[in-house]
Parts: C-alpha cells; sequence; structure tokens
C-alpha cells in the first residue's frame, strides 16, 4: 500500500463478499448457535471466502519495507507508531494486532499485543500508553520474548548490533471480541482467534541498531 493511501473512516458499504458474510452469519444462527460461538461458525463458514477481502493496513510515520523512525523505538522515546488500515470485512466485531521481529537470534520475538480493538476503529494513535486497557476498551498483552513475556504494551526495536531487522505488524479482523483477560500472550491470542480470522493485512518495518560513537 501507498505511504500516502487514503483512509475510511468506516468499513465499506457491503457487497457481494459482505453478502457471503452476512448469510454465514445467518446460517450460524440458524443452528441456535449464540455469541462467540456462533461467531466461530460464521468464520468458519465463511473460510477463504472471507480471507479473500484486501485489508490494507499502513503508517504515516514510516512506508512499508522502510526503516522505522528512531522515535519508535527502545533507542528513541520508545513511542507505538501511528497505525492506519482500511477495507476490513462487513462482518468485522474486532481487531487484533501482533508486532513481531522474524529476524531475533531467538525465534520471532514479540514487541506488541493489541487485542480487541472495536470494529470501529480504523487506525491508532502514536504513543499508547502502556496500560492492561486503553480507553476505547482495546487490551494490551504481554510481550518481550519468544516463549517468556515479562513486559507490557509495546515494547519498540532494539536489534543487537549488525545487519537491520524487520518488524512485523500483522492486523487480523476478527468475528467476534476474544474476550481474553488483559495480559494474555501470543499463543493465547493465536489459539482464541483461530476460527475468527476475517482477513489479515501486514505492514513491514526495517531497524538496524545504531553505530557505536567513533573517537
Amino acid at each position: 500500500m501507498a505511504h500516502g493511501a487514503r483512509v475510511a473512516g468506516a468499513n465499506p458499504a457491503p457487497g457481494p463478499r459482505a453478502d457471503r458474510e452476512g448469510s454465514a452469519l445467518t446460517a450460524a444462527a440458524a443452528t441456535g448457535a449464540t455469541g462467540a460461538t456462533a461467531a466461530r461458525a460464521a468464520g468458519a463458514a465463511m473460510g477463504t471466502a472471507a480471507m479473500e477481502t484486501v485489508m490494507a493496513l499502513d503508517s504515516p510515520a514510516f512506508a512499508s519495507g522502510q526503516p522505522i523512525p528512531r522515535l519508535y523505538t527502545l533507542e528513541g522515546s520508545n513511542l507505538s507508531p501511528p497505525l492506519r488500515w482500511q477495507q476490513a470485512p462487513a462482518a468485522t466485531r474486532a481487531f487484533c494486532l501482533i508486532l513481531d521481529d522474524p529476524d531475533a537470534p531467538a525465534g520471532p520475538w514479540i514487541h506488541w499485543l493489541l487485542y480487541d480493538i472495536p470494529a470501529s476503529c480504523s487506525g491508532l494513535p502514536a504513543g499508547l500508553p502502556a496500560t492492561a486497557e486503553l480507553a476505547d476498551g482495546s487490551h494490551q498483552g504481554r510481550c518481550w520474548g519468544v516463549h517468556r513475556f515479562e513486559r507490557l504494551g509495546y515494547q519498540g526495536p532494539q536489534p543487537p548490533p549488525g545487519p537491520a531487522h524487520r518488524y512485523r505488524f500483522t492486523l487480523t479482523a476478527l468475528a467476534a471480541r476474544l474476550g481474553l483477560p488483559q495480559g494474555a500472550s501470543a499463543p493465547q491470542l493465536r489459539a482464541a482467534m483461530a476460527d475468527l480470522r476475517l482477513a489479515e493485512a501486514v505492514l513491514w518495518g526495517t531497524y538496524a541498531a545504531a553505530a557505536p560513537a567513533r573517537h
């Protein structure tokens, strides 16, 4: 997606794809399923058709595949970067965001988990607080690790010296809120949303550790 692409303030008007989504939800309800159970059934019924939705994610702070500004790293102010998205499926009831570093020596390193983002949102401002719950009801999970997660909220890039690492922001549109407790881990998130995924968008950034000063 182009760096300056327009962001819709709401989900697009229903079309043929939205009709399929609505039909799947209706079918799930007809079986007597309710709440999260119905949403999971609908997500499974929509299958690959729903995942064809072209949802897009970008940031006004950096272009996809380009360096993340120092301001948003642990070498800078460690502010979470602004993000924006568009073209979420009409059946979206919540979003989940995972930021990881697939180039970390120990394995994909989790830098940020944000879930139960309201379906009405089409972006995030910079500098979100590192609290378990945000003002809009979103929840932040525990991060900073591969298997153990000891920090809460956004933790920016801090790669070891050497080549730049890639940082992957993955936004997933879901058919229902996850309902997980505050401070959930990445494995918990992935397990909970396995049958709820409607669409996914990825934004890549890079960052290399600052070179040591020469004297």
